[in-house]
């Protein structure tokens, strides 16, 4: 009886304890990029870099992925690159950066970028080239 009380003790001790977690956004963009904060138990401070796309490998349903950063230098080597793939033209060209990969074709003025799962997503050159100035512009939110 005193174990099944003790038992019954500890788990309502923690079910009391509840971890507090503040969320605020730092920066938006008309791109449609966030740079939020996260704060939990008034100490354990987390910044990321968010963009949410559709996955286009789905065009009735709704399967959301998205490019997401917790470093300056990860933002920043990504933005580098996007920067360079929006002022190629029209050829085949791959490369991989961290989790995700950049891909031209020379049938599109367009940018692919992929995840390890292949989710994708394609964007024009001019808003890639416009989208790496506002990463590296706004990586500073972001630890080194």
């Amino acid at each position: 009886m005193k174990t099944l009380f003790f038992t019954v003790a500890i788990c309502c001790s923690q079910l009391i304890y509840a971890q507090k977690e503040v969320r605020s956004t730092l920066k938006t963009s008309s791109l449609g990029w966030k740079i939020e904060q996260v704060i939990q138990n008034d100490s354990d401070t987390m910044v990321y870099f968010y963009m949410g796309f559709q996955n286009m490998n789905y065009q009735y349903i709704t399967d959301i992925w998205s490019l997401y950063f917790v470093s300056q230098s990860e933002l920043n080597e990504f933005a580098t690159k996007l920067a360079q793939f929006s002022l190629l033209g029209k050829e085949n060209v791959s490369e991989t950066i961290g989790n995700y990969t950049l891909k031209t074709y020379d049938f599109t003025n367009s940018i692919y970028i992929s995840d390890e799962e292949d989710k994708y997503t394609i964007i024009p050159k001019k808003k890639a080239a416009k989208l790496a100035e506002e990463m590296k512009n706004n990586s500073i939110y972001l630890r080194k």
